[in-house]
């Protein structure tokens, strides 16, 4: 995950996730878990009203793609400072939790 890269932003991300998590991961878990929670709503509300068609929504879905990302990060700093895991691990969990065969386009 480190090595990941997003041409319009030309840095690494997770590099930046890491940085913002380390300055955000002093909430303690409950915290961090609780805005997840919210976050999680807010992709459910932004994939309601997107439409795939015209792309109408694309900013608002992307806003909260990019929260949950963050709170992601967050939760996981504060599981690495536990001892429970870390981006890492949740990362490998995102690449064994993805379906085995893409979705055909036409």
């Amino acid at each position: 995950l480190t090595s990941l890269w997003v041409a319009e932003l030309a840095v690494p991300v997770a590099a930046s996730l890491q940085r913002l998590a380390e300055w955000a991961a002093t909430d303690r878990a409950t915290v961090a878990t609780r805005r997840l929670g919210r976050s999680g709503s807010d992709v459910d509300t932004a994939l309601a009203a997107f439409h795939a068609d015209s792309g109408d929504g694309a900013e608002a879905l992307c806003d909260a793609l990019g929260r949950v990302l963050g709170d992601v990060t967050v939760a996981a700093r504060v599981g690495e400072r536990s001892g429970w895991f870390n981006l890492a691990d949740v990362a490998e969990a995102s690449l064994v939790a993805e379906p085995s065969a893409p979705p055909s386009s036409g």
